[in-house]
């Protein structure tokens, strides 16, 4: 049990670190969709995805050390809102991607709402850096 406490820890400060990326990669792949530039977006769908991965392992950690206990916000937050949110950010940052080579300006929307999506479903009252 306390191996998968110390493999918890150690994922959910990666995945709080790297969190700071994929918001400066979100920020500047809405940048280069006002530009008409979806190269940020290619860089930014890679890195989201690699942060869901991470988010994923720390989710099944989380399950397993923990439980589902929907009546308790925290626990709630983390097993349903959070990951609800983040996969469809995901979910509209491939879709962005995939728009981007057929052109039009719908790819643009939708990097947007991945952002917001993203940003919303970020724990803001939690550590923003944790070692």
């Amino acid at each position: 049990m306390e191996i998968l406490l110390s493999l918890h820890n150690i994922l959910l400060s990666l995945h709080n670190l790297f969190r700071w990326v994929v918001l400066a990669l979100g920020f500047f792949a809405v940048l280069g969709a006002l530009k008409n530039n979806a190269k940020p977006l290619r860089i930014y769908a890679i890195f989201i995805t690699l942060q869901f991965l991470l988010g994923l392992a720390l989710w099944l950690n989380f399950l397993y050390l923990y439980g589902f206990k929907t009546k308790e916000f925290l626990v709630r937050f983390f097993v349903l809102e959070h990951p609800f949110l983040m996969t469809l950010s995901v979910i509209f940052s491939h879709i962005a991607l995939a728009r981007s080579k057929k052109g039009g300006n719908l790819w643009k929307i939708l990097t947007v709402i991945s952002m917001i999506l993203l940003i919303v479903g970020i724990p803001w009252w939690r550590p923003l850096i944790r070692l």
